[in-house]
């Protein structure tokens, strides 16, 4: 999963570690805005 992320960081031309941070950014973005499924709570 990392090497395909040093790759297409790479056909990009950014570090992976940014590329990371941007694909984490939006993420929790997307789940802030109610994009996923919520987890449930722990009892």
């Amino acid at each position: 999963m990392i090497e395909d992320l040093k790759i297409l960081a790479n056909k990009r031309g950014v570090p992976y570690q940014s590329l990371l941070k941007v694909f984490l950014e939006r993420l929790c973005e997307e789940r802030d805005a109610g994009g996923s499924t919520p987890r449930s709570k722990p009892t």
